[in-house]
């Protein structure tokens, strides 16, 4: 075959592959730097509206724009914005509302989010666990396009069940404020998915078992902290931020010698019984 008859059946072949490409999902570019940011984030928990637009989620993403360098409309020009009638709809991506928000307020970009804490459950330890919704969308306030968009999750433990769900609403908050700024993806790549896990031992004689199990866990190289946090009838718990699954501790732990044999698991816990 020919170069030129080469070249001319390659092109068609070329050209096919960049617009299947260009039709891919992406990841979300972060935003860019020099135009004027105004944000709201609309906060419910358990399903009822908590607070709107003032909640901590919108606190800790506006903190790190500013800290990065971003311009973020002030307090008293983002009032104006949350009373004005266009805000609902713009809440919801409608151009029109957005575009008016940009030329009435000079605003080049409109984030606007939606934060959903669900109801805590007490788990087997007394302790809540709450999960947290972070979805987020940005728009350009000049031709009202998406810029952005990007949801992120996470899941904490507390004391209460006020603690747990605030938790959670901070590290997606923390998540996104990352995201927002490095690109999509971001913020999981360098935390490593941090998971809270428990491992649970029975019939441990003596405290020493249980500090030996405890040290096993943070010489792991994907512990980011462990601690004991119960002993009680022969029964110790250990809390492990662990950047892997539930199977993966196991698996390492199972691979340190030590003087427990596994008995079960559950969705954020594994059970073992001491020898």
């Amino acid at each position: 075959m020919k170069d030129g008859t080469f070249r001319r059946l390659l092109l068609p072949f070329v050209l096919c592959c960049c617009v299947l490409l260009l039709a891919l999902p992406g990841w979300a570019e972060k935003l860019p730097k020099g135009k004027s940011i105004a944000m709201v984030i609309s906060e419910t928990s358990g399903g009822y509206q908590a607070t709107a637009a003032t909640g901590s989620a919108e606190a800790i993403i506006k903190q790190a724009l500013i800290n990065n360098g971003y311009p973020v409309v002030n307090e008293a020009q983002l009032a104006k914005i949350r009373q004005s009638k266009a805000v609902a709809l713009a809440l919801d991506g409608d151009v029109d509302a957005i575009l008016s928000l940009g030329k009435t307020y000079g605003v080049r970009i409109f984030l606007s989010g939606k934060a959903t804490m669900h109801r805590a459950q007490q788990n087997e330890f007394g302790l809540y666990t709450s999960t947290a919704v972070l979805a987020v969308q940005a728009y350009s306030g000049t031709n009202g396009k998406y810029i952005f968009s990007h949801t992120t999750n996470a899941k904490e433990v507390g004391y209460t069940p006020d603690e747990a769900s605030q938790k959670a609403l901070n590290k997606a908050a923390a998540s996104m404020a990352q995201d927002i700024i490095q690109g999509e993806g971001s913020a999981a790549e360098a935390q490593g998915a941090v998971n809270t896990l428990f491992v649970v031992v029975s019939g441990v004689s003596n405290f020493n078992v249980a500090n030996t199990v405890l040290g096993a866990c943070k010489t792991l190289s994907k512990t980011k902290e462990a601690k004991i946090t119960g002993f009680t009838g022969g029964t110790a718990t250990i809390q492990v931020l662990y950047a892997g699954t539930l199977d993966q501790l196991q698996g390492d732990l199972s691979r340190r010698g030590l003087p427990i044999n596994f008995t079960g698991k559950s969705s954020n816990a594994v059970y073992a019984q001491s020898f």
